[in-house]
């Protein structure tokens, strides 16, 4: 531990510099090591497109972590969802993901929301973007600014079909070459490069 100091008033006894390898401590709290096997991974950050300033709206603040897949077919198409009528991003396409519930692990989300979306049983590999946004979500009524994770996936079973009555209406596999001409959720243009 190097440069270490005490802290008069809070809720930190000591704040200090540490190697990535001394953080796998026992008394470590799960968001560190949690942070430091995201700090492993080797994903990217994404910049937020379409982003609104903090002070650009009158609803409420809220904040949500989201986890979405990143799936590829043998003629690496890339699969993705349409954002049903009623949803902040409707009629732009998706990754299949969403919301992580309460307290779920990320992967769990994943899968959990990729089985719902698209039919298709998945298993989750590497973290490859974080990105966050920050948008007025009008179904929500809602200054919103969601923290989302994407993920390598691959398809381990299922058959691909469409949501029933959920937040997504469509589902298909795009060729690299309709990618550029497809509407986009923001963040999804910036993940596939395109």
């Amino acid at each position: 531990m190097a440069d270490s100091r005490t802290s008069a008033t809070g809720t930190t006894d000591v704040a200090a510099w540490l190697a990535m390898e001394e953080v796998d401590v026992p008394d470590a709290v799960p968001l560190v090591a949690a942070g430091r096997s995201v700090a492993m991974l080797p994903g990217r950050l994404v910049s937020a497109a379409e982003s609104l300033p903090l002070a650009a709206s009158v609803l409420p603040r809220a904040a949500r972590v989201a986890a979405y897949a990143l799936l590829h077919n043998a003629d690496h198409g890339v699969l993705l969802v349409h954002a049903g009528p009623g949803t902040t991003w409707a009629g732009r396409r998706i990754l299949p993901g969403g919301g992580a519930e309460h307290g779920e692990d990320l992967a769990e989300t994943v899968i959990r929301e990729v089985a719902e979306e698209t039919g298709l049983e998945v298993v989750v590999d590497a973290v490859v973007a974080v990105t966050s946004d920050v948008v007025d979500s009008v179904p929500r009524q809602q200054h919103l600014w969601t923290v989302r994770l994407v993920c390598d996936a691959r398809v381990v079973g299922g058959s691909l079909r469409a949501e029933v009555e959920g937040s997504s209406d469509g589902v298909r596999w795009f060729t690299p070459d309709e990618l550029a001409s497809t509407p986009l959720v923001p963040f999804v243009r910036e993940v596939l490069r395109v």
